[in-house]
């Protein structure tokens, strides 16, 4: 009998309302287990406290205090984290996204965001990552 994979999601925006949007779109998927963080701060200190956590996949607002979406990311990426990681942000200039991109995010998506577009590129950044671990 296969196993089923659960899948780790992480969700970072300052944003509460965003945030929480986020994770009840992304807790309709499948096998999800959603972590949700409103400040950079909280993810860092969870990860650090939690480096076994198999993560799959990052969604992460750019524009944040204290650290912003591609501080993270260098963190994460700093820590071994090769997850997908997808920053959602209303304001991408291509200068910011082939910045991100050099330093590993997977891409961007735009807000405001439809909802389907959206759940297309979670599912396609989630079935790369297994298959990347299989």
């Amino acid at each position: 009998m296969r196993q089923i994979k659960t899948y780790n999601v992480v969700i970072i925006d300052d944003s509460e309302i965003d945030l929480e949007l986020l994770a009840h779109i992304v807790s309709d998927l499948p096998n999800v287990n959603v972590y949700k963080f409103q400040r950079s701060v909280d993810a860092i200190r969870f990860f650090s406290s939690n480096s076994k956590l198999s993560i799959d996949l990052v969604l992460c607002d750019y524009e944040m205090p204290k650290y912003n979406g591609l501080d993270l990311l260098i963190k994460f990426r700093n820590r071994n984290i090769s997850a997908p990681f997808i920053f959602i942000s209303a304001y991408v200039s291509s200068e910011l996204a082939n910045l991100c991109k050099s330093e590993g995010a997977t891409g961007f998506i735009v807000k405001p965001y439809i909802t389907h577009q959206l759940l297309a590129k979670i599912e396609k950044a989630m079935n790369y990552q297994h298959l990347m671990q299989a």
